[in-house]
């Protein structure tokens, strides 16, 4: 999965194997996920995340948006403020 942090992109945007995590800590995958989420970082799938990347790409090239990219605004783009929403885009897997 892609997690992004804080600082949002480009500076806290990394790709993390959650099961890696959970076998190197000998803990389940969903307790991994629920630290990352409760510590304020973005989880999303590989197809999910290029397409958020899409719009703040446009933003940034036309002056609408400037680097860093906020994690809010992430969210925002993304429909994640909503709580509907989040459970379809950034699923527990």
């Amino acid at each position: 999965m892609v997690c992004i942090g804080p600082r949002g992109l480009p500076d806290d945007a990394k790709a993390i194997s959650i099961s890696q995590s959970a076998r190197d800590s000998n803990r389940l995958e969903p307790e991994i996920v629920n630290d990352l989420r409760e510590n304020g970082y973005l989880l999303f799938r590989e197809e999910t995340f290029s397409y958020l990347v899409d719009k703040p790409v446009a933003d940034v090239r036309q002056g609408r948006l400037c680097l860093p990219v906020s994690r809010e605004k992430l969210a925002e783009i993304m429909g994640l403020d909503k709580p509907e929403s989040r459970i379809k885009i950034v699923p527990v897997e």
